[in-house]
Parts: C-alpha cells; sequence; structure tokens
C-alpha cells in the first residue's frame, strides 16, 4: 500500500516468539485471559445501581491478565449508575491502557477505581480513566517511561526510539489531564532513576493522582482463581516457574536486563 512502511523481518519474528512465549507460559499455569465483572444482585437503598470489574494481572492480556477487548466486552450493553473496578496489576501494554481508560471516560456510567495492591505503568494509565480513585490501604501506583523490545537497522532503531518519545508523551499528557501540571512535568516523573517513580497511596492522593486512601466493600463476588494444572511434566513445571519471574520483567530493571526468552521451533 502507498505510503506504508514495511516491518521489518526481524521485528516480526521477534514478535512471534514473544507471543509463543507467552502462550507457553499460559498453557502451563492454566491461565485464563480476561477481565471479570459482577454485577450487584439488587439496587442499593438509594437505588443504586452497581457492578465491579476485576483487572487482576498483565495488562495486553499476556499470561494471566486482561485486554482490551475482554474489557470492552464486559462493558458493552452493561446498564448500570456505578461500575467499581478493582485493580491489581504490574502493567503491561501502554496503547492497551490507553484504550481501556478510554472506555472508563466514555461509557455512561460513574467509573469508580479501586487500586487494591498496584497499579504500575499501563495500569496507572487506566486507572486514571475512572472518574474518582481509591486507594486502598498500603497500595501503591508506579509511573515510568514505555519500552519494548526491538530489533533492527540503525534507521529502525531510531524510528523506534522516536515512537518511545511520541508514547511517553502522550502517557505523559493523561498524567497532567488528570493531576495538572504540564505533560513535561509529568515526563520528569517517569524518567526519573532509577526507573521511574513509585508512590505509596497516601503519596498518589498528594500528587492528585488518586482522590482518597480509604476501603471500598465489594459489590459483587470476586472472581474464581485460575484451573490448576493436572500433571504438569518437567518443561510445563519449568515453563510455570517462569511466569512468576517474567511477571518482573515490566517493573524490574534487573530482570529485564538478565530476561532471555526462549525461540521455539516452528511447527
Amino acid at each position: 500500500m502507498a505510503g506504508a512502511s514495511p516491518v521489518p523481518i526481524a521485528r516480526l519474528e521477534r514478535q512471534r516468539t514473544i507471543q509463543s512465549h507467552s502462550a507457553a507460559l499460559a498453557a502451563a499455569v492454566g491461565a485464563r485471559n480476561g477481565a471479570v465483572l459482577a454485577a450487584a444482585p439488587e439496587p442499593d437503598a438509594d437505588g443504586v445501581t452497581s457492578a465491579e470489574l476485576w483487572l487482576y494481572g498483565v495488562v495486553g492480556g499476556y499470561w494471566w491478565g486482561f485486554n482490551d477487548k475482554t474489557v470492552a466486552d464486559q462493558l458493552r450493553g452493561l446498564e448500570v449508575d456505578v461500575v467499581y473496578v478493582r485493580i491489581n496489576s504490574p502493567g503491561g501494554d501502554s496503547i492497551q491502557g490507553i484504550a481501556i481508560g478510554n472506555l472508563f471516560r466514555n461509557h455512561k456510567a460513574k467509573f469508580i477505581g479501586v487500586v487494591d495492591g498496584l497499579a504500575a505503568s499501563a495500569a496507572s494509565i487506566l486507572a486514571l480513566g475512572c472518574d474518582e480513585l481509591v486507594m486502598s490501604p498500603g497500595s501503591q501506583l508506579m509511573l515510568h517511561d514505555p519500552w519494548w523490545f526491538t530489533a533492527g537497522n540503525a534507521k529502525e532503531l531510531r524510528q523506534d526510539a522516536d515512537f518511545l518519545d511520541k508514547q511517553g508523551a502522550n502517557m505523559a499528557s493523561v498524567y497532567a489531564l488528570r493531576a495538572g501540571g504540564t505533560a513535561e512535568s509529568w515526563r520528569a516523573v517517569m524518567t526519573a532513576e532509577p526507573d521511574g517513580t513509585w508512590y505509596t497511596a497516601d503519596e498518589a492522593v498528594a500528587a492528585k493522582l488518586a482522590d482518597r486512601v480509604g476501603t471500598v466493600v465489594a459489590v459483587g463476588a470476586a472472581p474464581e482463581p485460575p484451573a490448576a494444572v493436572a500433571d504438569l511434566d518437567d518443561e510445563d513445571d519449568d515453563v510455570a516457574a517462569r511466569a512468576a519471574w517474567d511477571l518482573e520483567v515490566l517493573i524490574a530493571p534487573a530482570a529485564r536486563a538478565a530476561w532471555n526468552v526462549r525461540a521455539e521451533p516452528a511447527p
């Protein structure tokens, strides 16, 4: 197609390798990809109807997380006054985080986000799409600059760096929209050494990223954990062990540096 740049073969191979690796991890741990919605059985004393959306895991649907489509599927046709979004995520795909946050902004219901444990990276972006954000006691927010795996020649890598700068500016503008200040000042927060900025619950409120620290009683039943996988062989057991480790790749520089994706042979 005229005007379109071809995607380098090496980059496509890298993407396929990562997708294959993620699929193997998911299969080994019996992962269930998706957002889970539970509606309150009846309106509250004031006649307000509500539902609860559980977003636990990696943004983008890798391993046992959720993605923009699974969130959209849950919200499509939902007729309630308030949606509580319970979040515990190390982050993931920043573009999907932006998309999910905009799903919240553009829905007619009021969205109240509840950070149960961690809203890091892309998860902090989607959390700010809620009309109100509550930090549970001991919970945290983490903001950092986007990064990704890539491969290519010098020109391609410069293009990748330019894209990451634009994506970082997009994310910074979301923080500025919610908390005030300039996108440039929030980009400085994202690029702080060694790997962005961590906020305790009280610090997140002080920074105007969140509204208050407190607890929010669940209105629906919590999602069931993924079913256990029986009779894992040695290789599957190894992959399952790597699943917990690989989550650290998203937030720990040392883990990122040490990570070595295993290329699986083509079928």
